[in-house]
């Protein structure tokens, strides 16, 4: 298997690309990245939870008329 790996990559090799960071990016603090975080999870779980209580409504509305339209 790693005979497979070897001959893929003495085929393919990668560029020598020389980058350079551009000079206003910089590292974010410790609070940005942590609100970032907190930020997505509750976008994440909000929106799942928002799907599982739309799917309840649709299957067990004793109202079909009008849960439907979600």
């Amino acid at each position: 298997m790693e005979s497979i790996y070897a001959i893929t990559y003495y085929v393919l090799e990668c560029p020598n690309l020389k980058l350079k960071r551009p000079t206003w990016a910089h590292m974010p603090s410790a609070m940005v990245v942590f609100s970032a975080v907190l930020a997505s999870y509750f976008l994440v779980t909000g929106g799942t939870h928002y799907y599982i209580y739309a799917v309840i409504l649709w299957y067990w509305c004793p109202y079909q008329c009008c849960c439907h339209v979600l």
